[in-house]
């Protein structure tokens, strides 16, 4: 039973980091877009 809820917890934490992941990259492709205007 202990095993079942490390996956759980496990598999979380990675749906988590993945989903912070993605915000990450969309912001620092966002803040690219706005420099790459600015140079321009």
């Amino acid at each position: 039973m202990a095993r079942y809820y490390l996956v759980m917890f496990c598999d979380t934490i990675f749906s988590v980091n993945k989903y912070i992941a993605s915000i990450v990259l969309f912001t620092l492709k966002v803040h690219c877009n706005e420099m790459f205007i600015g140079f321009h």
